[in-house]
């Protein structure tokens, strides 16, 4: 295995890398795919790919790397009207999935640690964190309800795929095995998901039914196979294969059977993704002297180029009306996200702006929101007026101070921060004075939630290994462990009444 600590070093390397899963803030494993010795040639993995979701139709979203920067743009089919999406400056954002509806975009942030899932709305407003872990989550896929997303994550040590309701809760693993697996893709009837694992040596296609069960390979070979996607009458898989000396595009039947390849050039083409109507198929290559989106027709004809530049864009994925494709891109070590017109017009970045504020929480009475920034290098506390007006920084701390929660009489924020080593819970004036730590142990305090009489605080603890749910008066004392199980329990919320 081959480990990175700063996955943006690897795209600046461009090196032919298979990610187990990607990260910048941590350590994480990425096998090399000409490592495993004799089993083919080495595949351009240096930079990461697109989630498939079901697919969506004439618009693409993808990845781009400009400005250093990687982020999800979208498009329209031609190529034309380029939008950036994500607009986080300073954190990767990638691999971006339509919902159903063509409304919100699942993806990936690194802004607030090694990798989480976030949703946005389509135009790159109203950005959700809805995975909160230590480890790296990533590659989300709706399912064709969108009531669900499968995704991958290290949480419990290897890539393996997850699933989860489309806000976050129920999170449930579906593969455990010694391998990596990634890159999950749902059948558009939902029944079935397909992915990538290198359990068996190398990188092939595995499908399994959507609770887990019934994992097989869809094609045994040597070399490397990725990047599945359905099609959308489900009765194919796009993939990409290093089969024939460097990564090109397959398509082949649902059961494995009438393996075709699509693409045939010296250069690497990767990441497909069908467009909803089963029209077009987009895909990344670099046979231009760029890494650049590109459609074809799904018999490998047609190809036309939809974006133009010296930057790296990649993981195409279209809007379910067919519109338009958001896309990533990496620039200057960044990713972001952007959103252009399916032909490839009206270009608009999404994730890059020049700083990230986010977690806002309303005062009880409404006339203020307290949220964290990174505006001056360090994550921090501040508060301003419901119109945004009168922005005021409330900690002013080396280590990281997040999430901020008003108490119910609107006097007290509580927060969770770094400052003393490892993440605990603290409180604080609402005008940042008095600041006092509640809580102290050797694992991560983090999501405090006032009960609605101000008396109790909910929280997240890792402190007996896996996180649970913990309960502690307002001054810190009476602490008590609400759950106990081998499960994740995180992000207490309580009723309006108080009584759970």
């Amino acid at each position: 295995m081959l480990y990175i600590a700063n996955f943006s070093t690897a795209l600046a390397r461009n090196r032919y890398l298979k990610p187990a899963f990607l990260g910048l803030a941590t350590v994480l494993a990425l096998g090399a795919a000409g490592a495993c010795g004799g089993k083919g040639p080495a595949l351009d993995r240096g930079t990461p790919r697109a989630t498939s979701s079901p697919i969506v139709a004439e618009g693409i979203a993808f990845e781009s790397q400009r400005s250093s920067r990687i982020e999800i743009h979208a498009s329209n089919r031609f190529g034309a009207e380029l939008v950036n999406l994500s607009a986080k400056a300073g954190s990767i954002n990638s691999h971006p999935s339509w919902s159903p509806d063509g409304k919100r975009l699942a993806f990936t942030s690194e802004r607030e640690g090694p990798g989480d899932i976030y949703t946005m709305n389509a135009d790159g407003t109203d950005q959700v964190r809805i995975t909160n872990d230590p480890a790296a989550d990533g590659f989300p896929a709706w399912s064709a309800d969108g009531q669900f997303m499968a995704f991958a994550s290290t949480r419990d040590g290897d890539s393996e795929i997850y699933v989860m309701r489309a806000d976050g809760s129920d999170q449930k693993r579906l593969t455990n095995s010694p391998g990596s697996d990634s890159f999950p893709s749902w059948s558009p009837d939902g029944s079935r998901i397909a992915f990538e694992s290198d359990r068996a040596g190398n990188t092939d296609i595995y499908v399994m039914n959507a609770e887990g069960s019934d994992q097989k390979p869809l094609i045994a070979d040597p070399a490397v196979d990725f990047a599945p996607h359905w099609s959308p009458d489900g009765q194919k898989i796009a993939f990409a294969s290093n089969r024939d000396g460097n990564s090109e595009i397959y398509i082949v039947n649902e059961d494995g059977s009438n393996l075709q390849r699509l693409t045939d050039n010296p250069a690497d083409d990767g990441d497909p993704a069908w467009s909803p109507n089963g029209s077009r198929i987009a895909f990344y290559s670099d046979r231009d002297g760029s890494r650049d989106i590109h459609s074809m027709d799904p018999d490998g004809g047609a190809p036309t180029q939809l974006t133009h530049g010296d930057t790296v864009y990649f993981a195409p994925a279209w809007s379910p009306d067919g519109s338009r494709i958001a896309f990533s891109s990496s620039q200057d070590g960044k990713l972001s996200i952007l959103v252009m017109k399916a032909d490839g017009s009206l270009i608009t970045r999404l994730t890059d702006r020049p700083f990230s504020d986010l977690s806002p929480a309303w005062s009880p009475d409404g006339s203020n929101l307290a949220f964290e920034s990174n505006r001056d290098n360090n994550s921090e506390i501040y508060v301003m007026d419901a119109d945004g007006s009168n922005q005021v920084r409330l900690t002013n701390n080396r280590a990281a101070d997040r999430r901020p929660v008003w108490s119910p009489d609107g006097k007290l924020l509580a927060f969770e921060s770094e400052r003393d080593g490892n993440r605990e819970i603290y409180i604080m004036q609402s005008d940042g004075s008095n600041v006092r730590r509640l809580t102290n142990d050797a694992g991560a305090d983090y999501a405090p939630a006032w009960s609605p009489n101000g008396s109790l605080l909910a929280f997240t603890s890792d402190r007996d290994g896996d996180p649970e749910i913990y309960l502690m008066r307002a001054d810190g004392s009476g602490l008590v462990k609400l759950t106990n199980n081998t499960r994740r329990d995180e992000n207490p919320v309580w009723s309006p009444d108080g009584s759970r």
